[in-house]
């Protein structure tokens, strides 16, 4: 402007070209702040874009998640009821077929189980399942002690915590309260989804009660004992 201002005092521009100068230079700057304008909406919409961009991938990822959860969840179920199944056929074969040793010969024969190298853990737990279904329960539970670490507070695997759990049980069968309890208990806190309510159960008995019922599982055991001898004889 001071520019123009000179020139127009010094002759070198009329009055009209200043008027026409002015009015350019003002055009140019309107349009200029025209355009910064349109540049800050175009920024704004283009953050507002990214914004909404964001968000649905966030919900799409949400959805892909909980498409995931549920298909796993299936999954699970499936296995579960699938092993099931197989457990009752199995069951069932082991019925038909008479005692445990020649149904576990059926089952081999039709390929549903597996000869298991003697002395390993595999085959101890197998042995004392096998000696608990037939009632010899002294012996299942060695078989059991022979399959689990000493100490239960190294056993930390699964597949280990459901071995704890039918040990536990058949120590409260066999009237040791405190070691079916700890066994349970120790289960539980491996796999809490293992079915450990006789711990509980009997936690909450009376000393009195608690002592009888020990009495008479322990009275049971020798008859069974007893039995099982005479057949042997």
């Amino acid at each position: 402007m001071e520019e123009l201002e000179n020139r127009l005092n010094a002759g070198d521009i009329d009055g009209t070209q200043f008027s026409v100068e002015i009015e350019r230079r003002v055009e140019a700057l309107e349009e200029g702040i025209v355009g910064l304008e349109k540049i800050k909406t175009i920024r704004e919409m283009e953050i507002a874009r990214l914004e909404l961009a964001k968000s649905l991938i966030a919900e799409e990822k949400e959805r892909d998640n909980e498409e995931l959860i549920r298909l796993r969840e299936e999954e699970r179920t499936a296995q579960i009821k699938e092993a099931e199944a197989r457990n009752e056929f199995i069951d069932h074969i082991k019925g038909i077929a008479g005692d445990d040793k020649s149904g576990h010969e059926l089952l081999l024969s039709m390929g549903l189980a597996v000869e298991l190298p003697e002395g390993t853990k595999e085959w101890f737990e197998q042995q004392a399942i096998r000696l608990w279904k037939q009632g010899l329960t002294r012996a299942s539970l060695e078989c059991f002690n022979q399959a689990l670490p000493k100490d239960r507070k190294e056993i930390t695997d699964s597949d280990d915590a459901l071995t704890l759990l039918n040990r536990g049980n058949l120590q409260i069968e066999l009237g040791n309260f405190d070691d079916g309890i700890l066994d349970l208990e120790r289960a539980a806190v491996i796999n809490p989804t293992l079915p450990t309510e006789n711990a509980q159960f009997l936690k909450m008995l009376p000393p009195e009660v608690c002592e009888a019922f020990r009495q008479g599982l322990l009275r049971k055991d020798e008859s069974n004992n007893e039995t099982i001898s005479n057949r042997n004889i």
